[in-house]
């Protein structure tokens, strides 16, 4: 497996996203991509994404969260106390955004 790192698109905060890449198969961590820079990478790569996991729900972390999968047709995945914080819309004090998590794991979920 390869681990590839982007610079993020949130301005004033460097935060990376990885891509992490085995046999042509992806999986985005984090959602602070450029999309176009994204798309280009998987394209010379060859490679198919199949979702983007967050870490954990700071605002650089969840940029792009409301966008991104559905941009590239992929599921979002994120732990259930993120879930909690990404439905409730208010974390950080921002304005109400709310992102829908596609599958939301549980500890020790295969």
């Amino acid at each position: 497996m390869n681990i590839y790192t982007f610079k993020g698109v949130v301005p004033d905060y460097y935060q990376a996203g990885y891509v992490l890449l085995q046999e042509g198969e992806a999986l985005a961590v984090d959602c602070a991509f450029d999309p176009d820079q994204l798309k280009a990478f998987l394209n010379e790569q060859n490679a198919r994404l199949h979702g983007f996991l967050l870490t954990h729900c700071h605002f650089d972390h969840v940029f792009c969260a409301d966008v991104l999968p559905d941009m590239f047709g992929v599921k979002l995945y994120a732990s259930v106390r993120t879930q909690a914080l990404l439905d409730d819309g208010s974390w950080l004090g921002q304005v109400p955004k709310t992102y829908r998590v596609d599958v939301p794991l549980e500890d020790g979920q295969d």
